[in-house]
């Protein structure tokens, strides 16, 4: 029964605790508020929550976000580019050996080469066609990132 009631009472006692040490802590945040409002970051603002006021929150304003989405390019029309080259990829045409289906041993073998060569470059072209569209794509959305300039 003790033990409870002295859980309560400090459960009690802290948060309070914790209030009377915070305008302690005031006199750091004027100066933290005397930086340029007009800096890019300014439109962030600090929301203390209501367990203590150690802990804070970060919350955008509404301003920031439309900033975000504005500096963000429009990279539609090479997502389309992206959509077409995996089409393309899907739909490269095998090699047609059907012309060299009547002939046998070496001179078939010979028919076929140059056909399975060809279809293998398509093929080949098709992929990387997909794989420079998809970097496209990456460093339009991400321009930061390394190998986009």
């Amino acid at each position: 029964m003790k033990r409870m009631f002295l859980v309560l009472v400090i459960s009690a006692v802290l948060p309070i605790a914790a209030m009377a040490q915070a305008p302690a802590a005031k006199p750091a945040a004027p100066a933290a508020a005397a930086k340029p409002a007009a800096a890019p970051a300014a439109a962030e603002k600090t929301v203390k929550t209501e367990k203590s006021e150690k802990t804070e929150k970060t919350v955008k304003t509404e301003k920031s976000e439309k900033t975000e989405k504005a500096e963000k390019p429009d990279c539609s029309p090479k997502q389309t580019a992206l959509d077409d080259a995996k089409k393309a990829v899907k739909e490269v045409p095998k090699a047609d050996l059907s012309s060299c289906k009547e002939m046998k041993g070496k001179e078939k073998a010979e028919c076929e080469k140059p056909l399975k060569a060809k279809a293998t470059e398509d093929a080949k072209a098709a992929k990387d066609k997909v794989a420079a569209a998809k970097k496209e794509l990456d460093c339009c959305k991400t321009p930061k990132k390394k190998g986009c300039e």
